[in-house]
């Protein structure tokens, strides 16, 4: 009794100091609340990403939870950006924390069912596994709500006020940032081919843009930043339509401009991010395409070969990854095939697979080294089609072949 007496006042005593302590501590910016959150969930997300599919977790619901971890701290970052702008008091903040912890707690949650799953299954208790596992997907389905509900609340606050009027920068050409847009839930749509104007006001600012690939076929996009200012040092983020980061690139120097290029798929939604990156200036955001697709694509799969004969010169180019060339060799006389491949890049690692009229793979042929050219030769039977099929392989680039018959 005596103990519990003399505890109670120093506890009291304690959390006195420590609210006196956080009272007179500098608030971090806003950038350092959206470092601090993302660390946290990446320590759980590590063990998530390493341990779940171990126990029969869905790839896709991972893939989900890492999204709406990202989502979590960049709301959060909003939140404390919109409040020092003065649009929500320090209670509409307190609110945003609360539900920022809510996902976090889920979060924590998830990565220690998977532990205990994990071990459960070395042990070889199957039941006790198969109840984690059900508890891991009531967890994920209650982040989801958490997250959608802070996604609410962040969009409200976010909500111009009748009274206000938006920022909004002319441009000679028409382009326009219009403020805010600090979220990726806010980013301005603008049209490829198209020139915008945009200002970094603050090292807590940063700039989302949203276009849309009109492209029939897979093309490069050209990201080219003109800088206007001396101070601003460069630095893009590029998203897939998922929300997912692709790419970053950046310049540290200040007054840099900054250009690069990225694969953009047919038909869709892609997000530019211009960060900080400590610095603030004005600039000039363009995305244009390169139309660098041969003429043969798409031809991506074997029941889109595109009939070719020998003796015909073919001029393509393979232009990344997940780009595959198919050709079809039709009006064969000859017992003997050449082909002859030259390299147009200095990039381009030459791989080629050899497929029968059955569609079946003969063999493959190629050379390890960027800018190679490759030549070989295989039997045939006259009257016979076979496919030819150019791969990626460790590079890409623009490549001519020539098929002889003998």
């Amino acid at each position: 009794m005596k103990k519990s007496l003399i505890i109670l006042p120093v506890t009291i005593i304690v959390l006195v100091i420590v609210f006196l302590v956080y009272k007179l501590i500098p608030k971090p910016p806003c950038e350092s609340i959206f470092q601090q959150t993302s660390l946290r969930l990446s320590s759980k997300l590590d063990i998530i990403k390493s341990k779940g599919p171990e126990v029969s977790i869905e790839e896709q619901k991972i893939q989900d939870l890492t999204e709406r971890s990202q989502m979590t701290a960049l709301n959060l970052k909003t939140c404390c950006i919109v409040l020092e702008g003065g649009k929500v008091n320090s209670e509409e903040f307190l609110r945003c924390k609360d539900n920022a912890e809510k996902f976090e707690t889920q979060v924590e949650k998830i990565a220690t069912n998977i532990n205990e799953a994990q071990a459960a299954k070395q042990e070889g208790k199957t039941e006790l596994v198969n109840e984690q596992v059900s508890e891991i997907n009531q967890n994920i389905n209650v982040a989801k709500q958490s997250s959608e509900e802070f996604r609410k609340q962040v969009t409200e606050l976010q909500a111009p006020q009748p009274t206000e009027t938006t920022e909004k920068k002319e441009t000679s050409q028409g382009g326009s940032e219009q403020e805010p847009n600090n979220t990726i839930f806010e980013a301005n749509s603008f049209p490829i081919d198209g020139d915008i104007f945009g200002k970094i006001s603050s090292t807590d600012d940063q700039d989302y843009f949203k276009f849309h690939s009109t492209s029939n076929l897979r093309d490069r996009m050209k990201v080219n930043l003109e800088n206007q200012s001396t101070t601003l040092a460069p630095d893009i983020f590029v998203y897939d339509q998922n929300k997912s980061q692709m790419i970053e690139k950046f310049d540290g120097t200040a007054g840099a401009n900054l250009e690069f290029d990225f694969v953009a798929e047919t038909g869709k939604d892609y997000y530019l991010r211009i960060n900080p990156y400590g610095t603030i200036g004005d600039y000039k955001l363009s995305v244009k395409p390169q139309t660098v697709y041969d003429g043969y694509e798409p031809n991506d799969d074997i029941f889109s070969a595109k009939v070719i004969e020998t003796g015909q010169p073919i001029a393509a180019n393979i232009l990344d990854e997940k780009d595959t060339d198919w050709f079809k060799i039709t009006g064969i006389t000859g017992k003997k095939i050449t082909v002859r491949f030259e390299n147009q890049s200095t990039t381009l690692a030459p791989d080629i697979y050899v497929y029968d009229h059955n569609k079946s793979q003969m063999f493959e042929k190629y050379n390890g080294t960027s800018g190679a050219d490759l030549e070989f030769s295989f039997d045939t039977e006259p009257g016979k089609d076979y496919y030819l099929n150019v791969r990626y392989y460790g590079g890409s680039g623009k490549y001519k072949f020539i098929v002889n018959q003998e």
